[in-house]
């Protein structure tokens, strides 16, 4: 593959916000917002149109409140016309003017769809937020059949229920009771301060909440603050996604509101549940999986998306300054050797780590037939999975790229240029079973 192709397919193109929103625009209307645009034309990860879910931040990179997809243009242009990850980049490369069919980088006139900055951003006020959202969580409480299915099926103790989750409905509930209790025990807060919370907007002048049905869990920082809300729907409609963010970024959308605020997709630090001296960080995705993790005396960071690691190193350090770390380990699922999409960020995410943090990094792999993700390997087999897990290093990398290439020189086919369908899915399975076998899983 020519060298200057590949820097400016996989280079280039993700690090330019310009041209990320351009590609945005031909796919469907662009609407400004506070912090970046919504695309009208929906979600083509889940297909879901709800008003807002998908949004484009202004350095590019997109993120669906409904489903959780979240990457960057290239990923976004493979699903839009199924196709592999290497074909949308050349797509964008040759609309954009970049590449010629030989590869070479050369100049022509192009004009692209305009797209007009927006540089308007909510700042958040993370004392208030903290603030409103343990308030939120007390207002609510948990009823018993919450703590039950929590209890019965997550295995959490009355402790950690109390502390991080509650049950997320307005059934028979006045919001306006909520706002009234807040004011009077934070007076300092105008109306508008508090519309800027994630969740929260004005209608009317007045405030109000955006509420699903379902159970609400609080996303705390490493120094223990609230910085966020993720809800697990109750019900899930055709389209919608189980797990959803608290959140109003697109409240200027809607009739007679204003305010709003994206609360992006902050990580999780859960701490032991019996504090130690020393103790491993490990990293997962989603709360239920770190939550399994701290009850073996682990430090759980939770990312809320394969992909929303951004700043976690800055979290780490945090967890360093607060217990002494062993290491770091990633708890991604079972399924990831033949999820590209995730295997990609597993890569990215080690790297971030290695040459961030200073500290030993390595990978659990796991056969997906024993679990999908790390909790249900835990509750499946009774905590007992030292025989099911391998820790890997950097090495595994090498492992799977030269699988990758036996298997890509045994079978004739490329995988960079394999399209979605039957075909892929075989090679994918393939390179799963051998790298999996290569470690005795």
């Amino acid at each position: 593959m020519n060298s200057e192709k590949y820097r400016l397919l996989f280079d280039k193109i993700p690090s330019d916000a310009s041209i990320a929103l351009r590609q945005y625009a031909r796919a469907g209307e662009l609407k400004p917002v506070n912090g970046g645009y919504t695309l009208k034309s929906g979600c083509p990860f889940h297909g879901g149109k709800e008003p807002g879910s998908f949004f484009v931040y202004n350095d590019g990179h997109y993120h669906c409140f409904s489903c959780q997809a979240h990457g960057r243009i290239i990923d976004f242009v493979a699903q839009i016309y199924g196709c592999s990850a290497y074909e949308a980049a050349e797509k964008i490369a040759e609309e954009e003017g970049l590449i010629d069919a030989t590869g070479k980088n050369y100049k022509k006139d192009f004009k692209p769809v305009v797209v007009k900055p927006v540089t308007e951003t909510v700042k958040l006020d993370y004392e208030l937020l903290d603030k409103f959202y343990a308030y939120l969580q007390k207002w609510f409480g948990i009823n018993r059949t919450d703590e039950k299915k929590l209890r019965e099926e997550r295995f959490l103790s009355l402790i950690r229920i109390r502390r991080d989750y509650f049950s997320f409905s307005t059934n028979g509930r006045n919001v306006k009771d909520l706002f009234v209790g807040f004011k009077k025990l934070y007076p300092e807060y105008t109306d508008k301060q508090i519309a800027s919370v994630p969740g929260v907007y004005l209608r009317d002048n007045e405030l109000n909440l955006v509420a699903f049905n379902g159970i609400g869990i609080l996303i705390r920082d490493a120094d223990e603050k609230i910085v966020g809300v993720q809800c697990r729907r109750d019900r899930v409609e055709k389209g919608q996604a189980k797990y959803i963010w608290l959140s109003s970024a697109t409240a200027s959308e809607w009739k007679n509101c204003s305010g709003g605020a994206s609360c992006g997709s902050p990580q999780d630090v859960l701490y032991p549940v019996i504090a130690r001296n020393r103790c491993n960080i490990c990293i997962a995705e989603g709360k239920f999986k770190t939550e399994i993790l701290a009850q073996q005396g682990n430090t759980g960071i939770s990312v809320q998306g394969v992909g929303n690691f951004k700043g976690i190193e800055t979290q780490i350090k945090k967890v360093c300054e607060k217990c002494k770390i062993n290491g770091i380990y990633i708890f991604y699922d079972g399924d990831s050797l033949k999820n590209t999409g995730v295997f990609k960020q597993l890569r990215a995410l080690y790297d971030t780590l290695t040459e961030n943090t200073g500290l030993p990094v390595k990978i659990a792999l796991w056969n997906e037939h024993n679990g999908k993700g790390i909790d249900d390997l835990y509750l499946s087999h009774e905590g007992k999975i030292s025989g099911l897990v391998k820790y890997v290093d950097d090495s595994f990398f090498s492992v799977y790229d030269g699988i990758l290439m036996k298997l890509e020189k045994e079978t004739g086919k490329l995988l960079e240029k394999l399209g979605k369908g039957s075909e892929r899915n075989i090679f994918l399975k393939q390179l799963e079973e051998q790298v999996l076998n290569n470690y005795n899983l």
